[in-house]
């Protein structure tokens, strides 16, 4: 049996349920799950608190140091930026505290057993995925209709028509070709957390894929996204598949992976995004916004350009919950940029910057002693990716990778990782 089959639903109900959850939550695709951060629909904000919380009582759950830390500085931040810009964002506060809180109830229940509970649920969700978007393929018709039939809630971006929690008819096509979107609202998402699954996968199954199902449909439900942003994480996966492979059987897969790797980037949609983004003016979007009252989405590396500005507007705080300092808020565009990188940049400046890349670079270390796997940085690199395109990192669900080790409420020592593995496979 597979290492991955090894946590019990029955034993680990919370788990999996809060788990669950907030993984649909992250894909973002209606008004009801976007509202732990819009607070559009009460009960869409309500229903992951009062579960989390729910746990945290039942399961005895007692809070660290380490979280009375983030309190505490997150509120001297707070109120540091609040005198900053004379003004108070209570909303914003709470936003982010309570995405915290959410993620440290799951890895206090689960631990490292997260990446086990959390590539199980997406084995079902790519499942369903596939079998879904067959169907849109082959009986797009019948199959959109019976789906407007059975709404879940108002769709959150114009690319989304409709979404049932865990399958979204998403708009975007390559040419006549319909993309998987999954559960999320934008196919290119929906292969990150796909990604995360397929890593979460290899490492704690010492990279085997013989007999190893949920890789393979990892790896095709990848491929049914077509996003670049997807394949190109793909490509450092394989290439860290190659890396913990016998000396002997990475120099015979090497050229393979050389080949995949080429083939990926000569792909029309792979040429035309680059193409895209080195295109796009901010400047001429900007005054569109401005002349025509319309809301624009740039392109990544506009974002990013864009989210640089402010960033060098407030270089050490950001400008933290007051958006109305965006400077192209100030100049009255409405402009909703969709760089992670560029966002913690800009809303959190240097503290959060620091704090994102120190904690990421320390779970990244983490895991390869727990897992016993060589490729020290390999999730800071899937990260990064993930930041340049999306910016999805804040979710809880996120949180719960890049934040592991700072969120448990005993911090084991590195030293004891074999420990830690052995207790894992119970």
């Amino acid at each position: 049996m597979l290492f991955q089959n090894r946590v019990p639903f029955k034993k680990n109900k919370a788990g999996y349920i809060l788990t669950g959850l907030m993984i649909i939550y992250a894909g973002g695709a209606t008004t009801f799950v976007r509202s732990l951060e819009t607070w559009e629909e009460l009960l869409g904000l309500l229903l992951p608190v009062t579960v989390a919380l729910f746990c945290l009582i039942n399961k005895r759950i007692r809070l660290s140091s380490n979280f009375y830390k983030f309190l505490i500085l997150f509120s001297v931040y707070f109120i540091i930026t609040s005198i900053i810009f004379d003004s108070l964002h209570p909303r914003f506060f709470s936003i982010y505290v309570t995405s915290f809180l959410i993620a440290y109830v799951i890895i206090n229940l689960l631990g490292e057993k997260f990446l086990l509970v959390y590539q199980n649920i997406l084995y079902f969700l790519c499942i369903t995925s596939i079998i879904f978007w067959l169907l849109h393929v082959l009986i797009p018709g019948p199959f959109i209709s019976l789906l407007n039939a059975i709404p879940f809630s108002k769709p959150a971006t114009d690319n989304v028509d409709v979404n049932i929690l865990i399958y979204t008819i998403n708009n975007e096509q390559l040419g006549s070709v319909t993309r998987n979107a999954g559960f999320a609202w934008e196919p290119g998402a929906f292969g990150c957390y796909v990604c995360l699954a397929l890593y979460a996968n290899l490492i704690t199954n010492n990279f085997k894929v013989k007999g190893n199902l949920r890789f393979w449909v990892f790896l095709i439900t990848i491929l049914t996204t077509q996003s670049s942003t997807a394949y190109s994480i793909l490509m450092i996966i394989l290439l860290l598949y190659v890396y913990n492979q016998q000396t002997k059987l990475v120099i015979a897969l090497a050229p393979f992976i050389i080949i995949i790797a080429a083939y990926f980037l000569s792909l029309p949609f792979m040429l035309k995004k680059v193409l895209d983004l080195s295109n796009q003016d901010f400047n001429e979007l900007i005054a569109n916004s401005i002349e025509y009252e319309s809301r624009y989405a740039p392109q990544r590396i506009t974002s990013f350009q864009i989210d640089f500005i402010d960033f060098l507007n407030n270089p050490i705080f950001g400008y933290g919950g007051h958006t109305e300092e965006r400077w192209t808020e100030k100049a009255g565009a409405n402009i909703a940029t969709i760089s992670g990188i560029g966002k913690i940049l800009a809303r959190f400046g240097l503290v959060g910057f620091i704090f994102f890349i120190y904690n990421l670079t320390w779970t990244s270390i983490y895991l390869t002693k727990i897992f016993k796997f060589r490729g020290r940085l390999l999730e800071v690199l899937i990260f990064i990716f993930i930041a340049i395109s999306y910016s999805i990192i804040e979710q809880p669900i996120l949180l719960c990778f890049w934040l592991l080790p700072f969120l448990k409420y005993s911090k084991s020592k590195i030293g004891k990782a074999g420990a830690i593995n052995r207790r894992l496979a119970i």
